[in-house]
């Protein structure tokens, strides 16, 4: 938190502000929890962040992050029921779930060595994926969007960029446990790696991969991340946000999904998911197409298509008590939408083929992370935010 100060809302009373620049990216997803002092924070920093409003600091002395991993993040889900658990995803095929109870050691602070915490100071646990046989065939895949069910705290959503939403459960096995490692010394490259970095043999240490493992809590990765600064995801990323380290977390197990959903497409911008109804038993995501998709979440079957937006339809968000949904896209309105009697007039379902033959399409032929849809919103943040003319006021011709 770098500013805090009070000011005045429309009544002329006064309310009291917070100003976050803790993360060095944008932020993508804010996930909300019981507590009104605390949530949690995604970006494109390969971060996740916990802000807690009882707690002021200064920026950039912020505390640090819970999560750092090797790729950026766009995607976050929660549930009040296991508060403790987080699932993130990003420019990455997998989602990755994290246990907050799992606090890992500092073990170099522990032996005197201020400030050299690991780049995670919670544990994964688990990893969401799909069959070998669709991640061979899909080697750009990235997640867009991923939610956790409010309801039962056990189902996780992730939507897949250029492919369908995919529904898991936390508590599923996984598909390929990961091998534990017996030894508590790192392997022979790892303890090499170490070696040319860190003249203390042994002050990282690799542990199990399975999530009962306390050695797992213990990685410390201080050696990595000082080895791999300035390493690169894209030369413009680097120059402004430089990696330092962050973790890929390639030995945890993968759990696959339960069911999968289909109909929309999912090519251009960042596509969120979500579970509506007030136990969850409706699965909704937009599309490129401006419309947004309602499916049966136990039988997998559509249930309606919607316009939502003249573009693209990005976010879905239910009421809590009340049969409301909200959907936003490209758009700068937000549609609220209800159930109403009488016919369907706004329904789409009677055009369900086509539909579904022309996202299937778009799908197949799905292009690279930075579509049209999403450079048109970036060009929009960016006059907003006055780093870029106004081009609706036109550009003096110097010929003329």
């Amino acid at each position: 938190m770098s500013n805090r100060g009070y000011g005045r809302n429309e009544a002329g009373a006064e309310a009291r502000t917070h100003l976050f620049k803790c993360h060095r990216n944008e932020v993508k997803r804010i996930a909300t929890e019981q507590s009104p002092n605390t949530f949690l924070t995604v970006a494109g920093d390969h971060t996740v962040r916990q802000h807690d409003l009882r707690t002021p600091h200064t920026c950039p002395s912020c505390p640090p992050p819970l999560v750092k991993t090797s790729h950026p993040l766009s995607a976050l889900g929660s549930s009040p029921l296991t508060p403790w658990y987080f699932v993130v995803a990003g420019e990455s095929k997998y989602g990755h779930l994290f246990d907050r109870r799992m606090v890992g050691r500092d073990l170099k602070g522990e032996r005197g060595d201020p400030g050299t915490k690991g780049d995670d100071l919670v544990a994964c646990v688990a990893r969401f994926g799909r069959d070998a046989e669709k991640e061979a065939s899909d080697r750009n895949a990235h997640v867009t969007g991923a939610r956790m069910a409010r309801s039962n705290g056990e189902e996780v959503l992730l939507s897949y960029s250029g492919d369908a939403v995919y529904r898991y459960s936390i508590y599923d096995t996984p598909s390929e446990p990961a091998s534990r490692q017996t030894s508590i010394l790192p392997e022979n490259e790892s303890i090499e790696a170490q070696d040319n970095n860190s003249p203390r043999l042994g002050s990282s240490s690799s542990g199990g991969t399975e999530s009962t493992n306390e050695e797992e809590l213990a990685i410390d990765q201080d050696s990595d991340s000082e080895s791999e600064e300035g390493s690169q995801t894209s030369d413009e990323d680097d120059e402004e946000y430089p990696l330092q380290g962050g973790n890929s977390y390639k030995n945890h197990p993968v759990i696959l999904p339960k069911s999968e959903y289909r109909g929309a497409a999912n090519v251009q911008t960042v596509k969120d998911v979500n579970f509506l109804g007030k136990s969850d038993e409706y699965v909704a995501s937009g599309s490129d197409d401006g419309k947004w998709f309602l499916w049966n979440k136990k039988s997998g079957s559509l249930l309606g298509i919607w316009e939502g937006d003249g573009s693209v339809v990005n976010v879905i968000e239910g009421h809590p008590f009340l049969p409301v949904v909200a959907v936003s896209g490209i758009d700068d309105t937000i549609k609220i939408f209800e159930p109403t009697y009488g016919t369907k007039r706004k329904s789409y379902m009677n055009d369900a083929e086509d539909i579904l033959r022309r996202n299937a399409e778009a799908n197949d032929h799905h292009m690279p992370l930075f579509g049209r849809a999403e450079m048109i919103a970036t060009l929009r943040m960016l006059q907003a935010s006055g780093r870029l003319p106004d081009l609706n006021e036109g550009i003096e011709c110097p010929t003329q």
